[in-house]
């Protein structure tokens, strides 16, 4: 039927104007022989009249009958569907002379199941977001493209470019989340599509000196990265292929963090390597399987957890070095005997090099911060055991959970090793938890995170087969950079030679990556963690500070006060002004993911936190709540991105498939 539907010219336009012009005007009541009994009217999605309005919305409370029982009927039945608040309603309205209401209610019953089937036969489907998802989503809403990954490769050999194509439709035919989009909102969805390929753009450089290829390439990189994408068109991924020589390409991808994470994308070089080999895979599991798993999870045992291993923790660990973003990379590379000499003392303690790592961050947070309690944040894979074929499914599963750790200069080594892998062995058994119902679960301030420091060991194996492809070409030198929220990120790879980046500040992360690799090729000799901390400098952390602006207003209408009030529990402060903005006093995406559901609660409002990430300070933010005109969104942009969402997932539902 839908297809049958999408056949008709124009889609239907001309059947109406023909039959608008085929007899005259008549009056309201006139029945005309033949008329029909049944007129249906579908009346478009009222929330887009006021989309941008600060002065109206729509009101919760039911206008009544929309039509006088009085009035003279013009037919039998009538049906009206809308969209509010994004639900289709459909009014039936009908005469009690001539039918009961169970009769009506039973038709109205099949219309939805009809409605259903349809559904099904678009190959559509509809599910939440995994909680990583949430805060990727969150953070877009503030800083758009904020999860925009583009990687690119040196591609040598006799590459068929049409084969590898198609090797790439296939792999996104076996996965539904490259198939996916994410819509935002209060209960922000993520859509599968039945059909969508990957486009990708050739260019051939080959009549080009080799400074004027580099110079094109660079241009291009510039240009794909400032295109983002529209998280609501599907799909999230982009493949580009600047033809250097005969048999040598460079290979651009561009992807989102909402649908890869550090598993999936070997995954996902693998089986494009065996598509275009001409090999045959098996069938992969839906990423939506996860999140039905995650959904019927008990996490009863969850909350006792997390709160008796954050207990008494109230402060954040400060960090070494400077303040400053994270914008500089510094790597260092062990030598291949002290990863071995590391690897065969890790396993003679019978932990792993993961916790030695772990370990030497701990120790130099505390050297520096002066703390001997501290937390840091630490990536889990997220992949549940007893979800059969997890291995195999394309998907962000990745989670960032605090890591406790007590330093105390007199205990052996090998106790805290043996305490921190006790540790990650617990934690591995709620992994799944949001981070951001852990943070509500601690004893931290609203404002304060709980680790400003994140720690990545990639401990899954690459093998060469994800290089290649076939036997006809290899990717190689790798240009893979590292986007991160977070102050200071360390990635630890695991290999022949046991490779530390850390993300920082420049001097910070130069001084970090020197410390830590001399904690660790001391590890295998030291006694005490005395002995250890004696190896860095003395103290120096990065001060986090929270100051209100000097140009101080009060609040002055109730709505400013109530604001104020919640601000000043959420960030620790006597009084906050209504010029002050959020991210100024220290504000971050998982802080407003909570500050938002207290503000709707206290202020019984349903607005959504794309528009708090428009009105960063009170006095804006209380206006838009108050419909005062004044009202200016700051976030320029953020209006515009979320209308687009809307209008490309509109797009998406009418346009026609490839079945």
């Amino acid at each position: 039927m839908r297809d049958q539907l999408r056949a008709i010219p124009r889609r239907g336009l001309g059947y109406g104007l023909q039959g608008a012009g085929a007899s005259p005007p008549r009056s309201i009541g006139a029945k005309r022989k033949h008329s029909p009994e049944v007129l249906f009217n579908y009346l478009g999605q009222f929330e887009h009249a006021l989309a941008g309005s600060d002065l109206f919305r729509l009101g919760a409370d039911s206008a009544g009958a929309w039509h006088s029982p009085r009035a003279l009927r013009t037919h039998t039945l009538e049906i009206n569907c809308l969209v509010v608040g994004g639900r289709l309603e459909a009014r039936w309205s009908y005469s009690e002379n001539l039918h009961d209401a169970a009769t009506v209610e039973r038709l109205a019953a099949r219309f939805c199941a009809a409605l259903r089937t349809l559904l099904a036969e678009c190959g559509e489907e509809s599910h939440a977001l995994s909680p990583m998802q949430q805060l990727f989503l969150t953070l877009e809403s503030a800083q758009p493209n904020a999860g925009f990954d583009q990687w690119h490769f040196a591609l040598r050999g006799a590459l068929d470019v049409e084969r590898f194509h198609r090797a790439w439709c296939a792999v996104f035919q076996r996965h539904t989340i490259l198939r996916t989009a994410f819509v935002a909102g209060d209960e922000p969805r993520q859509i599968v599509s039945r059909h969508v390929e990957p486009p990708l753009h050739t260019e051939d450089l080959r009549a080009l000196l080799p400074e004027a290829r580099q110079q094109r390439l660079a241009a291009f990189l510039r240009e794909d990265a400032e295109s983002g994408f529209d998280l609501a068109q599907p799909p999230l991924t982009r493949l580009a292929l600047l033809r250097f020589s005969e048999d040598e390409w460079r290979f651009v991808w561009s992807h989102h963090h909402l649908q890869i994470d550090g598993w999936s994308w070997p995954l996902l070089f693998r089986e494009v390597g065996a598509l275009y080999a001409g090999r045959t895979l098996p069938p992969a599991r839906p990423y939506g399987d996860f999140i039905a798993w995650q959904q019927r999870r008990s996490a009863t045992a969850d909350e006792s957890f997390w709160r008796a291993h954050l207990r008494g923790f109230a402060r954040t660990t400060p960090l070494p070095g400077k303040g400053g973003k994270a914008v500089h990379e510094e790597t260092r590379a062990l030598t291949p005997e002290l990863t071995v000499a590391l690897g065969e003392f890790a396993r003679g303690q019978k932990t792993t090099l993961n916790v030695l790592v772990q370990a030497a961050w701990a120790l130099l947070l505390s050297r520096h911060s002066g703390e001997r309690d501290v937390v840091f944040g630490a990536s889990f894979a997220g992949r549940p055991a007893d979800l059969p074929g997890v291995e195999g499914i394309v998907g962000p599963f990745v989670n960032n959970l605090p890591v406790r750790a007590r330093i105390d200069a007199a205990v052996p080594l090998v106790e805290l090793l043996r305490a921190m892998h006790s540790e990650l062995f617990e934690l591995n058994e709620h992994q799944f938890t949001p981070l951001a119902q852990i943070q509500s679960w601690s004893e931290l301030p609203w404002h304060a995170r709980l680790f400003e420091s994140l720690l990545v060991f990639q401990n899954y194996v690459i093998g060469d087969d994800a290089f290649r492809l076939g036997d006809d070409a290899i990717l190689a030198d790798a240009v893979t950079p590292v986007r991160t929220n977070y102050p200071l990120t360390i990635v630890a790879e695991q290999g022949a030679q046991l490779r530390l980046t850390v993300i920082a500040s420049a001097q910070t992360a130069t001084e970090v990556c020197a410390q830590l690799a001399t904690l660790l090729a001391a590890m295998p000799a030291a006694e005490t963690l005395g002995a250890l901390l004696y190896l860095l400098p003395a103290r120096r952390t990065v001060a986090l500070e929270r100051r209100p602006s000097a140009d101080y207003a009060p609040p002055q209408t109730a709505t400013e006060r109530a604001i104020a009030a919640l601000w000043q529990e959420a960030f620790g402060l006597e009084r906050v002004g209504v010029r002050d903005n959020f991210f100024d006093l220290g504000g971050h995406s998982l802080l407003m993911v909570r500050v938002h559901a207290r503000l709707r609660d206290a202020l019984k409002t349903d607005i959504s936190i794309v528009r708090m990430f428009q009105h960063p300070t009170i006095q804006s933010l209380a206006r838009h709540l108050d419909g005062d005109p004044r009202a200016v969104p700051m976030l320029a942009g953020v209006q515009a991105r979320a209308e687009k969402q809307k209008a490309a997932l509109q797009r998406q539902r009418t346009l026609a498939r490839k079945p």
